[in-house]
């Protein structure tokens, strides 16, 4: 019960004072990262097509068109969670162990944040470039570019604004995308023909567990105590931004829901690509 409590407190904790410096007045290179890491992962979204059909391309001309489109978005997902997930953990950790100094811009967070933001916030911009965005406008699939400019916003928040006080969210944010590496190694091995297998099956429900605790429980409750933070008054508009995204990942808990009960009716119960996203 301590640890559910000293849990709990972690979540609700007041912001660090005095503010952190913002990451870019220690880190001068981020938008330069930033520029050079978008361009990756769309050159690199567009390569996956090629790189399959070149090396395996038996097995990719037995690939569904729609699964062709869909290729490259799940592989560069899956590239981007497993890089960015170990950091967060690793500052997720060492936070609520009570070992993270927020007001020294040479600490543990200022690696993490070094490493990772600019890698998560390419990543968003590139998926949003090569996805999101023919998605919304071939399909009218509105929820991924509504969740990626969000997180977008709150990126340049963290780099370039004066409110690094909101930096200690930042772990919360990353180690979410513990999710996307179980949902897209399934969907990757369900497409390579290991549907049926158990370790699909496990790394499925994997996902179920992890999504509810991490997203439905954890960042929701850590993006309405940001927005209700007296602090958050000095952000405008962007503060709305936290209820959106934590409401947002509702909306795609109740569609895995619906998948979890359509299976068990004997219904196809595919998962959505919406539940990959971040």
């Amino acid at each position: 019960m301590n640890l559910l409590t000293d849990y709990v407190h972690f979540l609700l904790r007041p912001l660090p004072h005095p503010r952190v410096v913002p990451l870019v007045d220690y880190y001068p290179n981020a938008w330069t990262h930033y520029y050079a890491l978008t361009a990756f992962f769309v050159v690199a979204n567009r390569l996956v097509p090629f790189i399959l059909r070149t090396f395996w391309s038996k097995w990719w001309a037995d690939v569904p068109e729609k699964k062709k489109e869909e290729y490259p978005a799940y592989v560069m997902s899956l590239i981007h969670h497993l890089v960015a997930v170990p950091f967060g953990w690793i500052l997720f950790v060492e936070d609520f162990r009570g070992k993270v100094d927020y007001t020294n811009p040479q600490g543990l967070h200022s690696l993490c944040e070094q490493l990772i933001l600019p890698w998560c916030a390419a990543y968003l911009t590139g998926d949003a470039i090569t996805y999101c965005l023919p998605q919304l406008i071939t399909r009218g699939s509105w929820e991924y570019m509504v969740h990626h400019v969000a997180a977008l916003w709150m990126s340049y928040e963290l780099m370039a604004l004066p409110n690094a006080n909101f930096v200690p969210c930042f772990a919360h944010m990353v180690i979410c995308e513990t999710t996307g590496i179980f949902f897209c190694a399934a969907w990757l091995l369900r497409a390579a023909g290991y549907r049926d297998s158990t370790l699909v099956t496990v790394l499925e429900q994997l996902f179920a567990l992890s999504f509810f605790w991490l997203r439905g429980i954890n960042i929701t409750a850590v993006f309405f105590h940001m927005f209700f933070l007296p602090e958050s008054s000095g952000l405008g508009i962007v503060r709305f931004t936290f209820p959106g995204i934590a409401l947002l990942q509702w909306f795609w808990l109740i569609k895995i829901i619906q998948s979890i009960f359509s299976r068990g009716k004997g219904g196809a119960g595919k998962s959505s690509k919406s539940e990959k996203k971040n």
